[in-house]
């Protein structure tokens, strides 16, 4: 039997990876269980699916969802399906009460098609009689357009922004609601000023969504800024191991030579590790070119470090010259995605305007300051567990 299987798994790798993507998804659809309609009253216990044990930013997002049911008081329980889905476990999570059959409200912390493959993996007895929400997240003006007979398989669909809900609603053809993840709920470490140069971070992700990311982008506007050694230091994480990384490395070693203090790290990080970056900066700096919420840079913001951004997509919602420094922007063509290859727009941030940010934030302590204190503020109140609540109550809707 294990002959047998090992020779189905590598006859399906075989298969161009677009016929694969085409066929899970109507396998999925196919097996998943449809909706009772008659569950339609959100209220507790709350259960929380997804990768919770990944180190992914959908993992991130549900397992703060728990800690903001948790500080609520609520009564919440968790399925984690992250090696059900072959994803790798790298995360530890909350040892909470198991999941009850009857009422209560699912919360599905999955893209399709997978959202839909996960609820074929939730035992019959504990789907029944749930009101189910499927948590999604897209960083186009437009979601996949296979993504409409996924819906029909939850009560509800929320996205963490207006940019993503309105991509998402578009590709649906019905309402999307706002959840925004509820980042504040967690510890984080305030930035204090030290003995050190000015100090820039960047994170980013070097396997999924390195183009999108964009890293090199934002260590070019850090070069032209022209801030060398004594001066400023440059500080990158970059998410993951991949050959993505090495036109970052190469333009970060060019740099070095010429008098550039830039520190560069790679793989995963604990969480808490993650967390504690942002304590170390004066400045954070992520010239992306789209995203579906910004969880790095609302962290930072969470962290009392303003924040250089690129002023388009989901961090154009939180992101103001009060709390940072918009980038400005032309929309271009994009790359396609594993997800989807239709032709997208995404932003190209003006690395020029990005580098004089970065040195008007070196050269004026006092305002870049003062911004990281409203950015910390403003974080605090959009992000918290009890708008995270808010926001879940069916009044929203």
């Amino acid at each position: 039997m294990t002959y047998m299987y090992g020779l189905l798994h590598r006859g399906w790798q075989l298969l161009p990876h677009s016929l694969r993507r085409k066929a899970f998804n109507e396998i999925s659809l196919r097996l998943a269980p449809r909706l009772d309609p008659a569950a339609n009253c959100r209220n507790a216990p709350w259960i929380i699916v997804g990768a919770l044990s990944a180190s992914t930013g959908l993992g991130e997002a549900a397992r703060l969802a728990v800690d903001a049911l948790l500080a609520a008081g609520e009564r919440v329980s968790s399925i984690d399906l992250t090696s059900a889905l072959q994803h790798e476990l790298s995360v530890p999570v909350r040892e909470l009460a198991r999941p009850q059959e009857g009422s209560g409200t699912i919360l599905v912390f999955l893209n399709p098609p997978v959202s839909a493959m996960a609820l074929r993996l939730i035992p019959e007895r504990l789907l029944a009689g749930k009101h189910r929400i499927g948590c999604w997240v897209w960083e186009f003006e437009e979601a996949p357009s296979n993504w409409r007979a996924h819906a029909e398989l939850f009560h509800k669909i929320v996205a963490p922004s207006r940019f993503a809900a309105a991509g998402i609603a578009k590709s649906i053809g019905q309402s999307v609601g706002l959840l925004p993840h509820p980042v504040a709920v967690s510890p984080i470490e305030i930035a204090q000023p030290g003995d050190r140069p000015f100090t820039v971070g960047i994170v980013g992700d070097v396997v999924a969504a390195a183009d999108r990311k964009n890293a090199l982008a934002a260590v070019q506007a850090f070069i032209h800024s022209g801030l060398k050694a004594g001066d400023a230091r440059l500080v990158i994480h970059l998410h993951g191991q991949s050959p993505n990384a090495q036109p970052v490395q190469t333009l970060v070693d060019h740099a070095r030579q010429s008098g550039f203090d830039i520190v560069i790290s790679t793989g995963v990080r604990a969480r808490s590790d993650t967390r504690l970056f942002y304590a170390g900066l004066d400045l954070y700096l992520s010239l992306h070119r789209a995203e579906g919420f910004g969880l790095t840079v609302a962290e930072a913001m969470l962290a009392g470090v303003p924040v250089v951004s690129t002023n388009w997509s989901a961090t154009a919602e939180f992101v103001d010259h009060l709390v940072g420094y918009p980038v400005p922007y032309e929309l271009v063509p994009s790359s396609g995605t594993v997800d989807d290859r239709r032709p997208h727009r995404w932003a190209d941030p003006d690395i020029h305007a990005a580098a004089e940010c970065i040195r008007a934030a070196f050269h004026d302590k006092a305002a870049r300051q003062q911004r990281g204190r409203v950015a910390r503020d403003r974080a605090e109140k959009l992000f918290s567990a009890s708008e995270f609540m808010n926001w879940l109550q069916p009044n929203h809707d």
